[in-house]
């Protein structure tokens, strides 16, 4: 695919528009919340599900599919199986996604709204044109845009586990909201190792269930919120790493000493920040 072909920037600049449409129009849509009563582990609970996320899922879904149509431009993969396009729906979904669940508490038409409107756009935009640089190379996701993906997809855990950590819910919601961006980030990122297949799909759920299980730990041993967050995406590191180390069949002493490292910042983090008794 060229980049000067003008349907591959029409559609970057649909799918720009579509991100800030959908976060303008968010705050003002009233779609009808419900709630669902829930046992977990013995105890009562109660699932409340607001329009918010309901824009939220749509807008994601909405971003992702225009993702996929950006990426068919290319004759070589306007007929390619949904297994080999579906990963690259994950990380400019995610990123809509959480975007509205983060812009909404903002006073709307403030220069702060704005901002954020026009971050958001660009940087799925952004995204977008990475993912076609990659998908361009002679050794897809081997090139700076592959460093530069891994490193957003980074920072978007972050900021979507630090938000939820600062909710200080209970673990059966954190936990579960942790576990479920962990996993789909998981496969993405597992994805530059493999094709989406059971084994990636496996391990990303192994990921999501190893954060949820740390979540519930650091609930009964609650941390400051940024010490928090950070900790969480060190965890999330260090599995991703040893997942995408054995999908490569690189898992060598450079690897074990770098997680190693790693796995001591997390081990201090939580001992310099842990609540004094």
């Amino acid at each position: 695919m060229r980049r000067g072909n003008f349907a591959v920037w029409g559609q970057l600049a649909r799918l720009m528009a579509l991100t800030a449409a959908g976060l303008a129009l968010a705050p003002f849509v009233r779609w009808p919340s419900w709630r669902l009563p829930l046992i977990v582990l013995d105890s009562p609970l109660t699932l409340a599900v607001t329009g918010v996320w309901a824009v939220a899922g749509v807008l994601g879904l909405l971003v992702g599919v225009g993702t996929d149509v950006l990426l068919r431009l290319d004759a070589e993969r306007a007929t390619a199986p949904w297994g080999e396009t579906l990963p690259c729906w994950i990380l400019p979904g995610l990123m809509a996604a959480v975007a509205a669940l983060l812009t909404v508490r903002l006073t709307p038409w403030t220069a702060a709204w704005g901002l954020a409107l026009l971050g958001s756009a660009l940087g799925i935009g952004g995204v977008g044109w990475m993912l076609l640089d990659c998908l361009e190379g002679a050794h897809p996701r081997s090139t700076w845009a592959d460093f530069a993906l891994t490193m957003v997809s980074y920072a978007l855990a972050l900021v979507a586990f630090t938000a939820v950590y600062a909710a200080r819910v209970r673990t059966a919601l954190s936990g579960s909201a942790v576990g479920i961006v962990a996993a789909l980030l998981a496969v993405w990122l597992f994805s530059a190792a493999a094709s989406l297949n059971r084994r990636t799909v496996f391990l990303g759920t192994a990921v999501g269930l190893a954060l949820l299980v740390i979540t519930w730990g650091l609930n009964h041993h609650p941390l400051p919120v940024v010490a928090g967050g950070v900790t969480l995406l060190l965890s999330f590191y260090v599995v991703t790493s040893l997942g995408r180390a054995y999908l490569l069949h690189q898992l060598t002493r450079r690897v074990g000493m770098e997680l190693t490292v790693v796995v001591a910042a997390v081990l201090l983090l939580l001992i310099a920040f842990a609540p004094k008794r």
